[in-house]
Parts: C-alpha cells; structure tokens; sequence
C-alpha cells in the first residue's frame, strides 16, 4: 500500500486500551504481591508501597526523613557498601514518599535483581538510621529550604496548601528549618517501627520477566514480619476554617510574583472526577489551554501557566500556578477569575472540545507504554482502591459529556466558590 506522505492522517479515538491485567499473589507474610509482565528488555522494577506518608507522621519531616535514610546503612551494611554494590550492579533502589503513601522502588537487570533485593529487604528491614548520616542529610536539607523559600514560586506553592486544607488536617502541616533542626534519630526509629509494617504493605513487580522473580520476592520480604501498631490507619483532621481567602506572601525585592487559585476538590474515585478532570485540561491542562492562550499569548503577563486536579487519599484539589511580572499581578488574576468564569457561562465549541479530548487520549496512551510507566499508573490507581479497568471508563466518559454537560459541571463545582488565592513576591509592586 502507497501511503501518502504529504496528508496527515485523521485522529481517531482510543478503540479501548487493553494494558496486561495484573496478576494478584500474596507473599508467605500474607503482603499483596502484584505480577505485571510488560515489556521486552531483562529489566525488573519491584516496588514496595507502605501507608507511611508525610499525613501519618506527628513531628514535621518525620516521613520524609525516615524514608530518605533508609539506604545510609544497616545492622550489615554501611552506606558506603550500599552505594557500592547498587553501582557495580548498575542497580536503583529509590526511596519515596508523598502525602499518603512511601514507597520503595528498586531497578535492575534480571541477572543482578538476586543480590539487589537482597540490599533493598535490608534497608527496608534493618536501618540504623546512623547519627553522623542524619545529620549530615539534615543539614543539607536545611540548606536546600533555605534556597528554596527565596523563590517566590515555592513559597506561594507552600502557602497554597497550608491555606487550602488549614493547619490542622495532615495534609496541610508546612515545616520549616526548625522542623528539621528538631528531628532526631529516636523520630525516625519509632515512625519506622509503626508505618513500616507488612500488614499495611504491597509489592507491584514489573517487567519482561516479572512472574519468574516472584519467589525471589517472597524469598526477601516474605518473612517480614511487624513490630508495631500503626493505629489509625488513615488520620485525618478537620480543615482550618479562614476569615479571608487572599494571602500573601512578602518578598521585597521580587522581580517576579508568584500566584496560585483554587480550592478544594472531589477525588478520583468521585463520580464528577472523570469530567472535572476534562474541564481543567480545557482551562489550564496543556500547552493550548485557555489560560495559557489568554494570560500568555494574548496578554503577555507570563512565560507560562497551568492548572492542575490533584487527588489524595481524603480529597482533591484544584490548583492554577504561574508566575508573571509583579506589575501585571492583579491583572493575570482578574484573567483567570474571567477564563473560569468563562467555562461556566460559555458551551464549549465542539472543536475545542475534540481537540482537548484528543490531548488528553495521547497523554493517557503515553502514561501506559512501557512496563513502568504501566506500573506507575496501577500504583496510582491502586491507592485509590481501582485498577486499569478505570482507564476504559474515563475515557467513555470523556466522550459522553458534551458542550452543555460540561457547562453544568462546570458551574457546580466553580460558580459562587471561595477561591483560596495567595501571591508571593514583593508587596510594593
């Protein structure tokens, strides 16, 4: 067949993705173990997930720290040997953590995955959380905030969150430099001891070869066993009610204003999230998004802008983020209150809606290809109690909502709503 190369071909709608089912197993400790065979190269990723996020934690940092030093040493290993061996191995073992959850991710070819393992259920298992370590990564994190709260961008980043969940509720605690300064090597045994426990853990492993390393899973964690009570399992606390919604964050001498709007919003499990999700793209998702051809293009106030629909495990969260010339502030502001208000008095043209549901077919289609990026996405998924089967039905719901559905969307969830708006950079400007 002659394919004619000079007529771009039409765009058709995804025909149903049809990622490779995970296999659900369970380790000899009872620990969910998910096999995903994906994939052609002799590549494994095994990813432990724990409940031990920054949300579960009673002193700021507690999280982060414990997670971040679990491969500076163990009962058997110095982090020197540690850094070794992955090297030699040309291996990757990365501790992580978010809001609601802390996980382990190990990378390594399938020949070295035996002796990768074995460093990855020490670190897990026997950390000592070595003084002179803590201190030297303590150090260099108060170093690093010290930079980055000079940036007016993280700044209004941090006062966005503190504000939008309050103070109280776990998922909006800020720390600063004496949080850190506070944290000693007892907070991170007894945190350890609590969240980094098998009965609120699992294992995704991922790769050609993912079935066949099963039982060299279970082999490494299989005998895992607890030394604490997490107790509740999912804390939360009631958001901090705000006298106003406009804060700011003061910076003499910014060249630059940082700002972000939003508010608090359904998670993915809601049944709103699939469409909620379609209007922010439209607004502020990608690169032809509303606010950038306005604020950007139009206007001229900013290099770029965006918005974002984040879900936690208790809530979600609508955010829009830039950064323009201090002098155009409360102009780009006004702008985005209009391109909001805009959505939800205006039917969306269909072209623009095929356009943006063809952005958002492409991205999903991206975030599948490969044996990891399958495997971050069931991650994600798994968190909120779904699997892949979600994936279909965002898709359908994508192209069952149409201009006037989505208007009506739009003006229940951002019509009459109290914006929580901060803006950092220098107040005189």
């Amino acid at each position: 067949m002659n394919l004619n190369r000079t007529k771009q071909p039409l765009p058709k709608p995804v025909q149903g993705l049809k990622p490779p089912k995970p296999e659900l197993r369970h380790l000899s400790n009872g620990m969910p173990a998910y096999v995903l065979e994906a994939g052609d190269q002799d590549i494994t990723r095994v990813d432990i997930i724990l409940q031990a996020g920054t949300r579960y934690q009673k002193n700021k940092f507690q999280s982060l720290f414990t997670n971040s030093l679990l491969t500076e040493g163990t009962k058997s290993r110095p982090a020197k040997e540690i850094a070794g061996r992955l090297d030699f191995y040309g291996s990757y073992i990365n501790p992580a953590c978010d809001r609601d959850e802390a996980f382990i991710q190990v990378y390594s070819l399938d020949k070295f995955l035996p002796a990768t393992m074995d460093i990855a259920a020490d670190i897990i298992m026997n950390p000592v959380f070595d003084e002179k370590e803590l201190n030297i990564y303590r150090q260099r994190k108060i170093q690093s905030l010290a930079i980055e709260d000079q940036k007016v961008d993280a700044r209004a980043r941090k006062s966005f969150i503190k504000n939008a969940f309050g103070e109280n509720h776990p998922y909006g605690q800020i720390g600063d430099s004496g949080d850190m300064a506070a944290i000693d090597r007892s907070d991170l045994i007894d945190f350890h001891g609590l969240y980094y426990n098998p009965a609120y853990a699992s294992v995704i492993i991922s790769g050609k070869n993912a079935g066949s390393f099963l039982a060299l899973v279970d082999e490494k964690l299989g005998k895992w066993e607890g030394t604490g009570e997490p107790g509740i399992l999912f804390p939360t606390g009631p958001a901090q009610a705000q006298e106003s919604h406009v804060f700011r964050e003061e910076m003499p001498g910014s060249v630059q204003s940082a700002i972000r709007i939003g508010c608090i919003m359904p998670d993915i499990r809601h049944e709103d999230f699939a469409g909620l999700s379609l209007i922010n793209t439209l607004l502020g998702g990608y690169f032809g998004s509303r606010l950038m051809q306005n604020i950007r293009e139009d206007k001229g106030y900013t290099y770029g802008i965006g918005s974002s629909l984040r879900s936690f495990k208790e809530g979600g969260i609508f955010v829009i983020a830039s950064e323009v010339n201090a002098q155009f502030c409360g102009d780009a502001i006004k702008e985005c209150f209009n391109e909001i208000e805009r959505i939800c008095s205006e039917a969306v043209p269909e072209s623009e809606l095929s356009r943006v549901r063809q952005y958002i077919e492409g991205e999903l289609l991206r975030q599948v290809d490969g044996p990891f990026n399958l495997a971050d996405m069931f991650r994600y998924l798994l968190g909120f109690g779904l699997d892949f089967s979600y994936l279909n039905y965002y898709i359908n719901v994508l192209y069952s909502l149409g201009p006037e559905e989505l208007q009506k969307l739009a003006g229940k969830y951002f019509r009459n709503r109290q914006f929580i708006q901060v803006i950092a950079g220098d107040p005189g400007k």
